[in-house]
């Protein structure tokens, strides 16, 4: 779609109450940017990965991003307990994590205590983490 219908608003999502558009242009774009950020932070063909927040337009791009590297994305939903989430990682081999905000990188830093193998985990929504982020959390 980003081809032939370049302009046409392919997203509208509501962000702090205003509506904002994306086109498919841009959407594609986003994807691409996203993807050139995971394989910069070691994301590779065949690993799984973790996507983890409330639907969001953000979260899709990151679901494309891993696919466009053939990377394959397993979500999870954002209410699931550390427990269950640590039982998805480990039987996955999951190793890197997508996260839409403070809650989720907090939750999978309790993972990381019983599966270390979650080596990266990247967050889309920095208030709460600017500044404060543990190792491996970009």
């Amino acid at each position: 779609n980003a081809q032939t219908h370049a302009k046409t608003v392919a997203i509208r999502e509501r962000d702090r109450g205003i509506w904002q558009e994306w086109t498919w242009e841009e959407y594609r774009d986003r994807v691409l940017a996203q993807a050139a950020g995971f394989e910069a932070a070691g994301l590779k063909a065949g690993d799984i990965v973790l996507v983890i927040g409330d639907n969001r337009a953000a979260l899709y791009v990151a679901m494309l991003a891993a696919i466009t590297l053939r990377a394959v994305p397993s979500p999870a939903y954002s209410d699931v307990a550390p427990e269950e989430l640590a039982g998805q990682v480990r039987r996955e081999g999951i190793r890197f994590a997508v996260a839409e905000d403070q809650e989720q990188v907090d939750k999978l830093m309790v993972v990381r205590e019983s599966v270390p193998e979650l080596a990266t985990v990247v967050y889309d929504d920095p208030r709460g983490l600017k500044g404060r982020e543990p190792p491996g959390v970009l």
